[in-house]
């Protein structure tokens, strides 16, 4: 396995189980050794994953629309600071 495939197995980790101290440790060495490292954009794409498979597999209330507007607000302006 190469040290990009380990870098996303603990992000996977960390979004779905948390990650003990020494995989902490492993995953700030191989997110350093990336060449582009965009670590913001890997944990958010697990975090969406994680809620994806919880939302599949539980039964969830809707969101309220005021929340769903400012998450989408916030999405929104932050994406545009590209």
């Amino acid at each position: 396995m190469d040290s990009r495939d380990r870098l996303m197995d603990l992000l996977i980790v960390a979004a779905t189980e948390g990650l003990a101290a020494e995989q902490s440790r492993e995953l700030a060495r191989a997110f350093l050794e990336q060449t582009n490292p965009r670590l913001d954009d890997l944990e958010l794409a697990a975090a969406a994953i994680h809620l994806a498979y919880e939302a599949a597999r539980t039964e969830t209330e809707p969101m309220p629309a005021a929340l769903k507007q400012r998450i989408v607000a916030q999405a929104t302006s932050e994406g545009s600071m590209d």
